[in-house]
């Protein structure tokens, strides 16, 4: 009943890189898990639910609503919080034997909609709307108690995701329903990340970290120009279930203030200037990429300006890319963790 699956497809997860981010973290800064550690843009969390699990205090922000719902469990649950028991169990059987209902899943992301979009096939839809009902239900009727809601909800859009008629990301859907996404999905719950019980945030990290200060600040802003509000829309939906207007082909969700300025090149050096200079961290540790909006060497500059001392460190992550079938460009994609600490702030 505990699924031991990636949480969501996502546009640069640092799952296949998290071994070079921890050794390099703990490198610089040692073993000592009584530091604080804050995940500035949490995304899946699976950053600060590693550091979690190594016995870090995690903070975890991110603007978007569902991913503020995943660090909810992965980051402020636990053994104590949590836990399945026949209770759980029974609520899980129960979730899993309920008829359909046409909601907000089905009538904008299902063919079966008003618009026939193909995000998932309406027995998919229509299941996720009588859960996503039923477990508001239960959080209001007291069967499950907050921690309890975080961690069902949470997994219906892990799950959800899993049965998702896409290439990872919401921008398009596929035009015939791939084999995965035919598949009626069953309720599973994400599992239970042990650790100390940490904090969940929602907000833009430029103004958050205006009101924080720590001992290792980890940060992962967007690197290109795909806004997550655009590419993820169908699950900020499912998390908020609300009634917003749903535009164009893919039903997208207008949310200027859900667009990151990291994702355009106009304003992504001064959004990492303006937040480098307001960090209250005693270790600040960024990863990019050699593909970013923002050069390695403009990046750098930044850090030593802002610094006590700088370093840098790099892997390989995909040793070459592929344009087509018959162009292959040998120039080595590469990770880079920036590094910076300051004496004094």
């Amino acid at each position: 009943m505990l699924s031991n699956k990636t949480v969501l497809g996502y546009i640069g997860s640092k799952r296949p890189i998290i071994d070079f981010i921890v050794d390099t973290i703990q490198g610089v800064t040692g073993k000592d898990t009584n530091l604080t550690f804050c995940d500035l843009f949490g995304g899946t969390n699976i950053v600060g639910s590693t550091f979690k699990k190594l016995g870090y205090k995690v903070t975890s922000n991110d603007l978007m609503g569902y991913s503020y719902i995943i660090a909810k469990h992965l980051i402020e649950n636990n053994e104590n919080t949590v836990g399945l028991n026949d209770r759980v169990l029974s609520l899980i059987n129960t979730l899993n034997n309920l008829p359909g209902l046409r909601g907000k899943i089905t009538e904008n992301f299902c063919p079966s909609g008003k618009d026939g979009r193909k995000f998932f096939t309406d027995e998919n839809g229509l299941k996720g709307d009588r859960l996503r009902t039923v477990i508001e239900d239960w959080r209001n009727d007291g069967t499950l108690n907050e921690n309890e809601y975080y961690w069902f909800l949470a997994s219906l859009i892990s799950n959800l995701d899993r049965v998702a008629n896409t290439t990872s990301v919401y921008g398009a859907y596929l035009k015939e329903f791939k084999e995965p996404a035919k598949r009626t999905f069953d309720f599973t719950l994400l599992p239970i990340v042990a650790g100390s019980i940490g904090t969940a945030r929602q907000g833009d990290s430029n103004t958050l970290i205006e009101e924080i200060a720590g001992d290792i600040l980890y940060l992962d802003p967007p690197y290109n120009s795909r806004q997550y509000s655009q590419n993820y829309h169908v699950l900020e939906t499912i998390a908020l279930y609300d009634d917003h207007k749903h535009l164009g082909v893919t039903g997208r969700r207008d949310e200027p203030h859900k667009k990151s300025d990291y994702c355009k090149k106009a304003t992504a050096t001064e959004a990492l200037r303006d937040l480098l200079v307001n960090a209250n961290f005693t270790h600040t540790f960024m990863s990019y990429s050699t593909e970013g909006i923002i050069s390695v060497d403009t990046i750098e500059s930044i850090f030593k300006m802002h610094f006590d001392e700088f370093k840098i460190f790099e892997k390989v992550h995909r040793k070459y890319k592929s344009n087509n079938k018959n162009v292959l460009i040998k120039e080595p994609l590469k990770e880079i963790i920036f590094y910076g600490r300051k004496d004094k702030f």
